[in-house]
């Protein structure tokens, strides 16, 4: 069966005939499964006055992640990323595992190149914040032991940025903490006067030239769909890619709007 396009268009505008310029521009795509376990994570620079920061098989030796952890209160351990200074409509996911609901974990901050904080997520004392300004807002609750995936979309032109957790989206977007026009650096952390673990994995940086559904989204790094839209095109060659994390040819799709394409064909 060939692909009707005229009856995914309408339900799915993130669906198109992909050129070049369609694609998400990837800065930074890290996941730490080809790096050393029990070692400081590659490229990445670490604080660890405070405690450890390493990579462990967490949750398997063939799925590993990043851990911050610190036993004490004093000092603080830190795991900083830097990459190509990067500006305009730009994605930034990673997925945070905190292993207790006590204390902060300052699981994702975003800095400009000049290193001037631009947007930050804290889980503390079992509710995740959102930097807004110069203050904090409240976004939800969390539960320890369970893996959330962070997609903070900036707008360097607006200077806002919107927040996705486990795909669901604030009702608004929520301003920089400083008005600066690019990022370049990304960092997890525990501060100084708490304790704790924490995993990090998926970090995921790119510049978004088809922005996905409002909503509905899914990681580079743990779900991609390849597509190969022609004229000649069977559906399975489409959605086979759906769970290939190395496909050449991504774009930002849910396992959810996957399945529904599949129904509509």
């Amino acid at each position: 069966m060939k692909i009707k396009l005229h009856r995914v268009l309408p339900f799915f505008p993130a669906l198109c005939l992909l050129t070049g310029s369609a694609f998400a521009q990837t800065t930074l795509l890290d996941n730490f499964n080809t790096d050393t376990t029990g070692s400081a994570p590659a490229g990445w620079t670490t604080v660890t006055t405070g405690g450890t920061v390493s990579v462990q098989n967490f949750p398997s030796v063939t799925d590993k992640s990043t851990s911050l952890a610190k036993t004490g209160s004093a000092n603080s351990v830190s795991a900083t990323r830097t990459f190509a200074t990067t500006s305009g409509k730009v994605a930034v996911e990673l997925k945070v595992y905190p292993q207790e609901t006590t204390g902060t974990k300052n699981a994702l901050s975003i800095y400009s190149s000049g290193g001037t904080l631009v947007a930050a997520v804290s889980f503390n004392s079992g509710t995740i914040y959102a930097a807004n300004g110069g203050g904090w807002q409240s976004v939800r609750t969390f539960t320890a032991g369970t893996w959330y995936l962070l997609r903070v979309e900036l707008d360097t032109v607006a200077h806002t940025y919107d927040l996705f957790i486990n795909g669901v989206r604030l009702p608004a977007p929520v301003n920089f903490a400083n008005a600066v026009n690019d990022i370049a650096k990304v960092t997890s952390s525990i501060d100084a006067g708490y304790t704790g673990t924490a995993y990090i994995d998926g970090v995921d940086v790119f510049t978004m030239a088809i922005p996905p559904a409002s909503g509905s989204y899914v990681s580079q790094d743990n779900f991609k769909i390849g597509f190969i839209l022609s004229s000649t095109a069977e559906p399975k060659e489409i959605l086979q890619f759906a769970e290939q994390p190395n496909s050449k040819f991504n774009h930002i799709f849910s396992r959810d709007m996957s399945r529904k394409v599949w129904d509509l064909l």
